[in-house]
């Protein structure tokens, strides 16, 4: 499970490879976007945070899954083919805040 608070996102338990169907709970006050991406090969978690479009580079991660426009209170489902890597799990909140960003990794 995925538990999305206003500051980050949560996981209870460890991960393995393969796909997997996450629950995903918005604890948080406000309407959150949820992203995961695995960090490429040759790459850092801290790259792949780091990274903008802008930069006029590859991106260091790829996008494996995620949900939009999560209201506060809500659960929702998703499957994410999860691949032996480190991953990023990014919340957005509404309104152009700053998102947070969750390292974490999946085991083989």
């Amino acid at each position: 499970m995925a538990r999305i608070t206003d500051s980050g996102v949560e996981f209870s338990g460890a991960m393995r490879a393969g796909p997997r169907v996450l629950r995903v709970e918005n604890a948080g006050t406000v309407v959150h976007e949820f992203n995961v991406s695995r960090v490429l090969p040759g790459h850092t978690a801290a790259e792949a945070i780091a990274w903008r479009r802008r930069m006029g580079t590859p991106a260091p991660d790829t996008l494996v899954g995620g949900l939009a426009d999560m209201a506060p209170g809500l659960t929702l489902f998703t499957t994410i083919v999860f691949e032996a890597a480190e991953h990023v799990a990014t919340t957005l909140p509404g309104a152009g805040k700053p998102g947070a960003r969750t390292v974490f990794r999946i085991g083989p």
